[in-house]
């Protein structure tokens, strides 16, 4: 039957203390799948009570015997490349720079063609 190698006593409390604090579900699954296997439970029943197949837990415990408690946490790619350029406020800086400068001056059907053809 596969198990977890024997745990020190500070990493046992580490990892139950994991199960109860963390935010991500994968680490909380994965803390479950080492708790479990500590306490001699088979991969099939493990797989059972957390609802996933036989093989990831395998995958976990062998992970976990290998890596330590680092195995507990997964990789997170970066994620897909951006496909846009970042937003350029030039043309808004533009329309600034023209409007005029003081507070009471109204938009008028004159004043916007004089920024219009400065532009």
């Amino acid at each position: 039957m596969l198990r977890v190698r024997q745990l020190p006593v500070s990493e046992s409390h580490y990892v139950s203390r994991l199960t109860r604090t963390t935010r991500d579900a994968t680490v909380r699954v994965r803390t479950m799948i080492v708790l479990h296997s500590m306490r001699a439970s088979s991969p099939p029943k493990i797989a059972r009570m957390i609802y996933c197949s036989p093989a990831w837990v395998r995958r976990v415990i062998h992970d976990f015997n290998r890596v330590g408690k680092d195995a507990l946490f997964p990789d997170r790619g970066r994620g897909r490349p951006l496909t846009f350029r970042p937003r350029s406020d030039t043309r808004r800086s533009t329309w600034r720079s023209l409007a005029p400068k003081t507070t009471a001056t109204r938009w008028g059907a004159g004043l916007w063609t004089d920024c219009v053809a400065r532009w």
